[in-house]
Protein backbone atom coordinates (compact mmCIF):
# COMPACT_ATOMS: atom_id res chain seq x y z
CA UNK A 1 0.00 0.00 0.00
CA UNK A 2 2.85 2.37 0.52
CA UNK A 3 4.24 2.42 -3.28
CA UNK A 4 0.88 2.77 -4.65
CA UNK A 5 -2.33 4.42 -2.67
CA UNK A 6 -5.65 2.72 -2.66
CA UNK A 7 -8.47 5.04 -2.73
CA UNK A 8 -11.26 3.40 -0.54
CA UNK A 9 -15.04 4.15 -0.83
CA UNK A 10 -17.86 3.92 1.89
CA UNK A 11 -20.97 4.90 0.16
CA UNK A 12 -21.08 8.19 1.58
CA UNK A 13 -20.77 10.57 -1.64
CA UNK A 14 -24.96 11.86 -2.18
CA UNK A 15 -25.68 14.86 -1.41
CA UNK A 16 -28.12 14.94 1.54
CA UNK A 17 -30.98 17.03 2.42
CA UNK A 18 -29.41 19.74 4.41
CA UNK A 19 -26.44 19.77 1.52
CA UNK A 20 -24.00 18.23 2.81
CA UNK A 21 -22.23 15.80 0.07
CA UNK A 22 -21.85 12.83 3.02
CA UNK A 23 -24.77 11.01 3.11
CA UNK A 24 -26.29 7.07 1.83
CA UNK A 25 -28.44 6.96 -1.23
CA UNK A 26 -29.72 3.30 -1.29
CA UNK A 27 -29.78 4.04 -4.91
CA UNK A 28 -26.98 5.02 -5.64
CA UNK A 29 -24.33 2.17 -4.64
CA UNK A 30 -22.51 1.02 -7.85
CA UNK A 31 -18.98 0.88 -7.06
CA UNK A 32 -15.59 -0.16 -8.89
CA UNK A 33 -13.07 0.67 -5.90
CA UNK A 34 -12.36 -1.28 -2.76
CA UNK A 35 -14.88 -0.33 -0.34
CA UNK A 36 -15.36 0.16 3.40
CA UNK A 37 -18.65 -1.47 5.21
CA UNK A 38 -19.27 0.38 8.37
CA UNK A 39 -20.68 -3.01 9.43
CA UNK A 40 -22.29 -1.95 13.11
CA UNK A 41 -22.42 1.83 12.38
CA UNK A 42 -19.91 4.31 13.68
CA UNK A 43 -19.84 7.34 16.15
CA UNK A 44 -19.23 8.99 12.50
CA UNK A 45 -22.53 7.86 11.40
CA UNK A 46 -25.65 9.52 12.83
CA UNK A 47 -28.93 8.90 11.53
CA UNK A 48 -31.17 12.04 10.89
CA UNK A 49 -34.80 12.34 11.47
CA UNK A 50 -35.91 12.28 7.87
CA UNK A 51 -34.07 8.77 7.74
CA UNK A 52 -30.91 9.39 6.27
CA UNK A 53 -27.64 8.25 7.42
CA UNK A 54 -25.21 10.96 6.98
CA UNK A 55 -21.15 10.75 7.73
CA UNK A 56 -19.97 13.76 10.12
CA UNK A 57 -15.87 14.57 8.30
CA UNK A 58 -13.26 16.68 10.29
CA UNK A 59 -14.05 20.52 10.27
CA UNK A 60 -11.79 22.87 10.83
CA UNK A 61 -9.81 20.50 14.04
CA UNK A 62 -11.19 17.26 15.14
CA UNK A 63 -14.46 15.39 13.82
CA UNK A 64 -15.14 14.74 18.09
CA UNK A 65 -15.54 18.64 18.16
CA UNK A 66 -18.74 18.11 15.72
CA UNK A 67 -20.81 15.32 18.07
CA UNK A 68 -22.69 18.14 20.42
CA UNK A 69 -23.97 19.94 17.22
CA UNK A 70 -24.79 17.71 15.44
CA UNK A 71 -27.13 16.06 18.18
CA UNK A 72 -28.79 19.52 18.53
CA UNK A 73 -30.48 18.78 15.56
CA UNK A 74 -31.97 15.39 16.39
CA UNK A 75 -29.84 13.52 15.25
CA UNK A 76 -28.90 10.59 16.59
CA UNK A 77 -25.41 8.07 16.23
CA UNK A 78 -25.73 5.13 14.27
CA UNK A 79 -23.20 2.97 16.59
CA UNK A 80 -24.72 -1.17 17.21
CA UNK A 81 -22.52 -2.12 20.17
CA UNK A 82 -24.94 -4.52 22.62
CA UNK A 83 -26.64 -6.97 22.85
CA UNK A 84 -26.76 -10.72 21.19
CA UNK A 85 -26.27 -11.18 17.50
CA UNK A 86 -29.76 -11.74 17.26
CA UNK A 87 -30.49 -8.26 18.78
CA UNK A 88 -27.40 -6.33 16.71
CA UNK A 89 -29.44 -7.80 13.58
CA UNK A 90 -32.51 -6.33 14.78
CA UNK A 91 -30.93 -2.95 15.16
CA UNK A 92 -29.16 -3.50 11.65
CA UNK A 93 -32.19 -4.11 10.00
CA UNK A 94 -34.10 -0.12 11.24
CA UNK A 95 -31.46 1.28 9.13
CA UNK A 96 -31.13 1.32 5.25
CA UNK A 97 -27.29 1.76 5.66
CA UNK A 98 -26.82 -0.55 8.23
CA UNK A 99 -29.10 -3.35 6.42
CA UNK A 100 -27.50 -2.83 2.93
CA UNK A 101 -23.85 -3.06 4.30
CA UNK A 102 -24.62 -6.18 6.17
CA UNK A 103 -26.66 -8.09 2.38
CA UNK A 104 -23.29 -6.70 0.75
CA UNK A 105 -21.19 -8.33 3.39
CA UNK A 106 -23.13 -11.35 3.51
CA UNK A 107 -22.53 -11.99 -0.31
CA UNK A 108 -18.72 -10.47 -0.54
CA UNK A 109 -16.50 -12.17 -2.91
CA UNK A 110 -12.33 -11.93 -2.72
CA UNK A 111 -10.50 -11.77 0.05
CA UNK A 112 -11.07 -9.11 3.48
CA UNK A 113 -10.05 -7.27 5.48
CA UNK A 114 -11.79 -7.48 9.41
CA UNK A 115 -10.58 -4.39 11.31
CA UNK A 116 -12.61 -3.24 14.66
CA UNK A 117 -15.09 -6.50 15.28
CA UNK A 118 -14.14 -9.06 17.92
CA UNK A 119 -15.91 -11.51 16.06
CA UNK A 120 -17.09 -12.85 19.32
CA UNK A 121 -20.59 -14.36 20.45
CA UNK A 122 -22.66 -11.17 19.35
CA UNK A 123 -20.89 -11.23 15.98
CA UNK A 124 -22.13 -14.47 15.47
CA UNK A 125 -23.86 -13.06 12.71
CA UNK A 126 -20.87 -12.12 10.85
CA UNK A 127 -19.70 -15.57 11.07
CA UNK A 128 -22.61 -17.28 10.02
CA UNK A 129 -22.22 -15.10 6.73
CA UNK A 130 -18.52 -15.79 6.45
CA UNK A 131 -18.90 -19.73 6.45
CA UNK A 132 -21.11 -19.36 4.07
CA UNK A 133 -18.76 -18.20 1.94
CA UNK A 134 -16.90 -21.16 1.71
CA UNK A 135 -12.89 -21.06 1.07
CA UNK A 136 -11.55 -17.49 1.20
CA UNK A 137 -8.01 -15.21 2.22
CA UNK A 138 -9.59 -13.21 5.46
CA UNK A 139 -7.11 -10.90 7.56
CA UNK A 140 -8.30 -10.15 11.18
CA UNK A 141 -7.42 -7.67 12.99
CA UNK A 142 -6.59 -8.28 16.80
CA UNK A 143 -5.71 -5.91 20.01
CA UNK A 144 -2.62 -7.64 21.95
CA UNK A 145 -3.36 -9.19 25.00
CA UNK A 146 -2.10 -11.73 27.01
CA UNK A 147 -0.82 -14.86 24.34
CA UNK A 148 -2.88 -17.69 25.84
CA UNK A 149 -6.34 -15.05 25.64
CA UNK A 150 -4.82 -14.23 21.73
CA UNK A 151 -4.38 -17.78 20.65
CA UNK A 152 -7.71 -19.20 22.21
CA UNK A 153 -9.50 -16.46 20.00
CA UNK A 154 -7.56 -17.61 17.41
CA UNK A 155 -8.35 -21.37 17.49
CA UNK A 156 -12.02 -20.39 17.93
CA UNK A 157 -12.03 -18.65 14.96
CA UNK A 158 -10.07 -21.37 12.96
CA UNK A 159 -12.66 -23.76 14.19
CA UNK A 160 -15.90 -21.37 12.87
CA UNK A 161 -14.21 -20.70 9.60
CA UNK A 162 -12.92 -23.94 8.81
CA UNK A 163 -12.85 -22.99 4.95
CA UNK A 164 -10.65 -19.76 5.34
CA UNK A 165 -6.94 -19.30 5.40
CA UNK A 166 -7.13 -17.02 8.17
CA UNK A 167 -4.35 -14.11 8.81
CA UNK A 168 -4.20 -12.65 12.03
CA UNK A 169 -2.33 -8.75 12.53
CA UNK A 170 -1.28 -6.74 15.16
CA UNK A 171 -4.26 -3.83 15.20
CA UNK A 172 -1.78 -1.86 16.34
CA UNK A 173 0.24 -2.40 13.26
CA UNK A 174 -2.37 -1.04 10.80
CA UNK A 175 -2.62 3.34 10.29
CA UNK A 176 -6.36 2.77 12.17
CA UNK A 177 -5.28 0.96 14.87
CA UNK A 178 -3.02 3.74 16.29
CA UNK A 179 -6.14 6.47 15.36
CA UNK A 180 -6.95 5.48 19.28
CA UNK A 181 -3.38 5.89 20.68
CA UNK A 182 -2.59 8.97 18.89
CA UNK A 183 -5.98 10.52 19.63
CA UNK A 184 -6.22 11.85 16.37
CA UNK A 185 -9.67 11.22 14.08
Amino acid sequence: MTEKPIIFKDYFWSESSSGAKVSFDITNTELSRPRILYLHGGLHLVHLLSGETRKLTAKRGQLLAQFDESLEHGETPLFVTEGTAKDKLVSINRSSYLSFAYKEFTKHTGDLVIFGHSLGESDNHLIQAMRRWGERNIAISMRQGDSNSIRTRQAKLVEALPKAELLFFDAETHPLGKLKRDNSL
